[in-house]
Parts: C-alpha cells; structure tokens; sequence
C-alpha cells in the first residue's frame, strides 16, 4: 500500500482550512442563532445573538436561562438557522478585552458569554452548492 506524500498530505490540509474558513465565513454574515442543549434542566432551544472570532462562535445566554444550568454538566450544544447547523462545545466564559467590541454593552446586560469550539458544520445546499459538511476536529 501506498503512503501518502507529504505533498498530498499538505494539499488535503489545505483544503480543509479552505473549507473550515469558508464555513466561518458563512456563520459571520449572519448575527443570530436557535441555540439547544440539554441536561438537568431538559431540552432547551432559544434564539440568541452570536458572532465569529478567532476560529470560535461567542454567544450571549440570558442569566436566567435554564440553558446555563445545562451547559454546567452537558457543554456539548448545536447551534443553527437555515443555512446551517453546527455541533459544538461551549464555555462559559469571561471575555477578555479583545472581544468586547463583538456585542454592544446594551446587549451584553444581564448575559453570559459563552464561547463555542466547533466540532462539525453543515451548510444547507444553496443554488450552486451541494450540502457541505466540515470537521474542525
């Protein structure tokens, strides 16, 4: 059996970071979310604002919402609208100063920042693409 070459091995890594900034990209041109996850306090699906930075999805949770109380023993979530839907790992998080300018101090009363490592994105098939799924793990 064949091995592969570092050059193959180098063009399919490209093409992946291809195709994982090009999903990133798709989640940036929009600004809100159906957020769901489960746990204690049972399934929960909420709309929520989110935006991209760093290879990351941020989320603002309502402090009051039953979603926090999930996330503290189940961190997995899926996060989705109509054009895609993504599988993730949240945290809860302090955001450091770098990222505060991503949401409004208005929309960040009463919120928990949430910070998403995704773990897989499917973009829905549009006019001129089939249905795209990416791993980023």
């Amino acid at each position: 059996m064949l091995e592969p070459t570092s050059a193959s091995k180098r063009s399919v890594t490209l093409m992946l970071d291809k195709l994982r900034d090009q999903a990133l990209n798709t989640l940036a041109a929009g600004s809100t979310c159906t957020l769901s996850s489960s746990g204690p306090a049972g399934l929960q699906a909420s709309v929520i604002p989110y935006r991209v930075a760093d290879h990351k999805i941020y989320i603002l949770i309502p402090t009051t919402s039953d979603h926090l109380f999930n996330l503290e023993t189940e961190p997995r979530v899926i996060l989705t609208t109509p054009e895609w839907q993504l599988t993730g790992t949240a945290a809860m998080i302090e955001p450091p100063p770098s990222l505060l300018a991503l949401f409004t101090s208005q929309e960040t009363r009463w919120q928990q920042w949430v910070e998403i490592t995704p773990q897989r994105i499917q973009l829905e098939p549009g006019p001129s693409q089939p249905r795209i799924t990416v791993d980023f793990q």
